[in-house]
């Protein structure tokens, strides 16, 4: 779960073959408030959305991948992991 993280707002990227992201996190009060696609290779902006959706409403990065981009998801999900300093 995402809790007890430090205030702030950070970018991470995270790189994995063709698929890139580097994304923005922004946590206040223990809680990821807010996340955005700062740049991305390979992955489209819907499945950013979906994904980012995803962590917020379980308020965890354990979330199942968007079907059909898994690469792409697993690359936000380590980026938000990072940004957050959960990884």
């Amino acid at each position: 779960a995402l809790v007890a993280l430090a205030a702030g707002t950070r970018r991470a990227t995270v790189r994995e073959d063709e698929v890139s992201a580097t994304v923005e996190v922004t946590v206040n009060g223990g809680s990821i408030t807010g996340l955005r696609l700062v740049e991305g290779r390979n992955v489209d902006a819907s499945v950013a959305e979906a994904v980012f959706a995803a962590v917020q409403n379980a308020r965890s990065s354990s979330v199942d991948a968007v079907a059909g981009a898994t690469a792409s998801s697993n690359v936000l999900l380590r980026a938000v992991e990072e940004a957050a300093g959960i990884r």
